[in-house]
């Protein structure tokens, strides 16, 4: 089969296009104003509603035909279509400065292809919807949670050429104390790959081998959950696919101790992949007591593949053996997405992630028209590099937002994992992780390094929660 045809897209200024369409000399403000005191919208999605009622209660009646109820009862129809259009006519009505319209034309004349052509508006400068608020208030409070880094926030809410109020940034600890958590970077792995996830190098099947080696060793250590972040499905697939294939046999090494499970691109298989990590995160007493008592048996990390991916690890590991903190199996391993279902609104609290290890830095597509236009706009309107902060300001909010998983509460304890060079060598990388994070945040220049801090944290937790219980 041959490739599909990829869409063109391109931008269009919004006087451009009202020029050529010849739409220039319509009054959209009046047009709006109407379809408003008219009730347009209303009028439209009540008689849509009664339709849907009807057509459902003929439906009913056929019970030949029950895909009909299901498709009427999961419907999303009760937005007017024409809301849609009312809001590209708003967006006819803005300046040509304040944003572009993105046309997305598929090359086939087929009706699947054309169905899928679209017009967006996106807003560039959001300053002129929020200006009024500004002005007419004595105090603006912007409150959320993963926000950090907020340097663009400021820049484009609250321009400085255009507000004369000053801003402050109030930023509130974590309940965690500092001591319940770890940060280590890993910028080599066992076998001193550096590694390095920008596009040009992330599939070096060499590095890609080291990366597993590495998450062997750290995820031995923890018999519970542990969660790994991908920048992408893509890239995912591509080195699960690629361990099953390795010589070294990681993807079976990983197996052998842990239940591996992968995040599925469809929302409704989640579920059900959130509910099998859990029963290996907690399985039933008597089976975790059996599987621990026999794996512990083998002595944590001493086994001959850790000695041959990383010899140092071996003194650790049988210091981890005595207290019962390393080595073995027990648990699971859930490889994730940054941006997916499971990056978001997922609490992994306890002993659901006490390791969360991310793999590289999630930079969205560089060539991507909307983001290119959205860092030109900043860069001409603020300053020459605001679109380059806005750009890595993306990639650590979606990091931040990732490794937040880790700690849920005041009683949490995590290690945060972040394997990629950048995050040892670029100062605004590490300085755009949040502040709770940053005090136990430790710059290690070998895997070693890193291994023994992580085999300290884990010991030193594990003994301070059988203190407790």
């Amino acid at each position: 089969q041959s490739e599909q045809p990829q869409p063109q897209q391109f931008v269009v200024k919004v006087n451009d296009l009202l020029f050529a369409l010849k739409l220039d000399h319509i009054n959209f403000y009046d047009l709006i104003q109407y379809i408003e005191s008219a009730e347009l919208i209303r009028k439209l999605s009540g008689f849509l509603d009664k339709q849907l009622l009807s057509d459902m209660k003929t439906a009913s009646k056929n019970e030949k035909n029950p895909t009909v109820i299901r498709h009427h009862n999961n419907a999303s129809v009760l937005h007017s279509p024409l809301q849609f259009v009312v809001n590209i006519l708003a967006a006819f009505t803005a300046m040509d400065s304040d944003g572009r319209l993105i046309v997305t034309k598929h090359g086939s004349s087929s009706q699947q292809h054309v169905n899928k052509n679209a017009l967006k508006y996106i807003q560039l400068n959001p300053f002129v919807h929020f200006a009024r608020i500004v002005k007419e208030s004595r105090a603006v409070i912007l409150c959320g949670g993963t926000m950090q880094p907020m340097t663009h926030f400021v820049q484009q809410l609250f321009p400085p050429q255009h507000i004369c109020k000053s801003v402050s940034i109030l930023q509130c600890d974590h309940v965690v104390s500092s001591d319940r958590v770890l940060a280590v970077t890993v910028p080599y792995g066992p076998c001193k790959q550096k590694m390095d996830f920008t596009f040009a190098h992330r599939f070096n099947e060499a590095m890609i081998d080291d990366l597993g080696a590495a998450i062997v060793n750290f995820t031995k250590r923890v018999h519970a959950g542990n969660v790994v972040f991908f920048p992408s499905f893509k890239y995912m697939q591509f080195v699960l696919s690629a361990w099953k294939k390795s010589k070294c046999n990681v993807y079976e090494r990983l197996s052998a101790n842990k239940r591996l499970l992968v995040e599925p691109e469809s929302s409704k298989q989640v579920d059900a992949v959130l509910d099998a990590y859990n029963k290996a995160v907690y399985p039933a007493a008597t089976t975790t007591t059996a599987e621990s008592e026999e794996r512990d048996g083998s002595g944590g990390g001493g086994d001959a593949y850790n000695k041959a991916v990383y010899p140092a690890a071996t003194a650790t590991a049988e210091s981890d053996e005595r207290d019962g903190s390393g080595g073995g199996g027990g648990g699971a391993i859930l490889f994730c997405v940054v941006g997916g279902k499971m990056s978001e609104g997922i609490n992994f609290k306890d002993d659901l992630a006490r390791t969360v290890i991310m793999v590289g830095l999630p930079y969205p597509n560089p060539n991507d028209v909307e983001l290119k236009e959205r860092m030109k706009h900043l860069s001409q309107s603020i300053d020459s590099n605001a679109g380059n902060v806005y750009y890595n300001n993306l990639c650590m909010r979606a990091v931040n937002q990732s490794i937040g998983r880790a700690i849920r509460h005041k009683f949490d304890y995590g290690a945060i994992i972040l394997i990629d060079h950048r995050y040892s060598e670029r100062a605004n990388v590490r300085q755009s992780i949040p502040n709770w994070i940053q005090r136990s945040f430790i710059k290690c220049e070998s895997f070693q390094a890193a291994f023994q801090s992580f085999c300290k944290f884990i010991k030193r937790m594990k003994t301070l929660s059988n203190d407790t219980n």
